[in-house]
């Protein structure tokens, strides 16, 4: 992947690193509630394409709690000592991505770039197979309902 211009590359983290990632979200997360209300007239027929014309007062509940999932989770200073834990293998051009590499005012507008990769690299994993457990048949939960 490129990011300015500049060659960008993660490698994942360790399985413990990357389980303390989950959690720190995962807290960061706990209590969160979406709020869905209005988003169906807003969508419509149309689909998401309705909602560039719709009225952003109707989705004040969705757009509100996804700002406030957002927010919990980047304000979270477990969160960010997970991420930069992380991305001690990630590398943007020469530069080790760390803390130092963010101190350079130029290198700011990358943070949510890639700390968003490294949440991908590292978490993704984990939920690749999550449809099994829970949809489609022959489900490990369906299979697990059965047997009772």
């Amino acid at each position: 992947m490129d990011l300015a211009g500049k060659r960008f590359l993660i490698t994942p983290a360790s399985f413990e690193d990357a389980m303390e990632l989950q959690d720190a979200v995962g807290e960061a997360l706990k209590g969160s509630k979406m709020d869905f209300r209005g988003l169906g007239s807003v969508l419509g027929d149309g689909g998401i394409e309705n909602v560039l014309d719709g009225d952003i007062g109707e989705l004040s509940g969705p757009i509100e709690s996804i700002i406030g999932m957002v927010l919990s989770v980047v304000t979270s200073r477990r969160v960010k000592n997970a991420l930069f834990k992380c991305a001690e293998k990630a590398l943007m051009g020469e530069d080790k991505i760390n803390r130092d590499f963010f101190d350079a005012v130029e290198n700011r507008e990358f943070y949510y770039p890639i700390m968003t990769e490294v949440i991908k690299v590292n978490l993704g994993p984990f939920f690749k197979s999550l449809g099994s457990l829970f949809g489609g048949p022959g489900n490990l939960l369906s299979n697990f309902l059965k047997s009772k």
